[in-house]
């Protein structure tokens, strides 16, 4: 269990009337999340998302501004994340899925 609260920042992109997420595998289960990750040691929140963003989708983005934050607090207490959601738009890149075995699919919905 982690002592340290985990700061994971999601990236809201907008095309249209669409929005991008990605789709993870975990063991067995599958589920769609909007493009991020964590955050990194002396990395800024804009910086983050610009970084998860191009490793996940292969998109350029430019952040926009902090949408909201939502704090996540397991009940017997072994997690606790706090998603802090910026707003983005493309500025360049080519939509792709990237080489790992997490992300399976990028699609905009």
């Amino acid at each position: 269990m982690s002592r340290v609260p985990r700061i994971r920042v999601g990236v809201v992109l907008v095309d249209a009337e669409r929005v991008l997420l990605v789709e993870h595998r975990k063991d067995d289960q599958r589920y769609w999340l909007l493009p991020g990750g964590g955050l990194e040691l002396g990395e800024t929140l804009l910086a983050c998302a610009a970084r998860e963003v191009r490793e996940e989708t292969g998109l350029q983005i430019e952040p926009e501004r902090i949408l909201y934050l939502s704090e996540a607090i397991a009940p017997a207490g072994g997690r606790h994340i706090l998603n802090v959601f910026v707003k983005a738009r493309q500025v360049g890149g080519e939509l792709g899925v990237p080489t790992d075995d997490v992300i399976t699919r990028v699609e905009w919905v």
